[in-house]
């Protein structure tokens, strides 16, 4: 699994967390 893919992953479901 990429790195980058998976901040990517993170960095969105953050975001779907925070709203």
């Amino acid at each position: 699994v990429n790195p980058h893919t998976h901040q990517l992953k993170l960095c969105d479901f953050g975001s779907a967390k925070v709203l």
